[in-house]
């Protein structure tokens, strides 16, 4: 199960992730993260949950969580960078993940562009990316999911979890390494530094 004071005491950022909502279970954590802007509006809060039974995919698919097996979250932006670039977001975000699992367990995985993560050919984790429009601003929210203790069988689709490359994982320190590194491309992203990003 994860924990919350755990995630508090090592995570190094200023605020991406300072601001945690954690719950054992939820029908979304994207919907959570939507809840909570329209009342009280925080960049940089994350939504986490070891239990995700209402989870959304592209095209209005469903994510599929198996209940304490997978870390679901979702990250709460006002990104300052032009509309224009927005889509650049995702790709931090995916960026983030891969150089999160590497740190976490030595694995090189891949991003399969637009929304997928993979080992080996097959899918480790995903994410769901959503602009919502609130008082005149235009906030993000990013929906991951990561399979850590194992994987949902999903027709014509090959799946892998983290445990497959790596014994002894810890729910908190993916995360912390998955925060950590988005944070170093997403102020690469608001420095501009655009080339910083795609050459990972």
């Amino acid at each position: 199960m994860f924990s919350k004071h755990l995630f508090k005491t090592y995570l190094k950022t200023n605020i991406l992730g300072q601001k945690i909502i954690y719950k054992n279970k939820t029908s979304s954590t994207n919907t959570d993260a939507k809840e909570y802007l329209y009342n009280k509006n925080f960049h940089g809060s994350i939504f986490v949950s070891d239990n995700q039974y209402n989870g959304r995919g592209r095209r209005g698919s469903s994510w599929e969580s198996i209940p304490h097996k997978s870390l679901t979250f979702s990250l709460l932006l006002h990104p300052e960078i032009k509309l224009k670039n927005i889509g650049l977001i995702p790709l931090a975000i995916g960026i983030g993940i891969v150089k999160g699992i590497l740190i976490s367990t030595s694995i090189s995985a891949g991003l399969k562009w637009p929304n997928d993560i993979i080992i080996n050919n097959k899918k480790i984790a995903g994410i769901m990316t959503e602009i919502v429009d609130y008082n005149n601003t235009q906030y993000i929210i990013i929906g991951a999911g990561i399979n850590i203790l194992t994987s949902p069988e999903i027709m014509n689709y090959k799946t892998c979890s983290l445990l497959n490359y790596k014994d002894n994982l810890n729910y908190e320190n993916v995360l912390i390494n998955f925060i950590e590194s988005f944070c170093n491309e997403y102020k690469i992203m608001t420095s501009k530094n655009y080339d910083e990003i795609f050459g990972f």
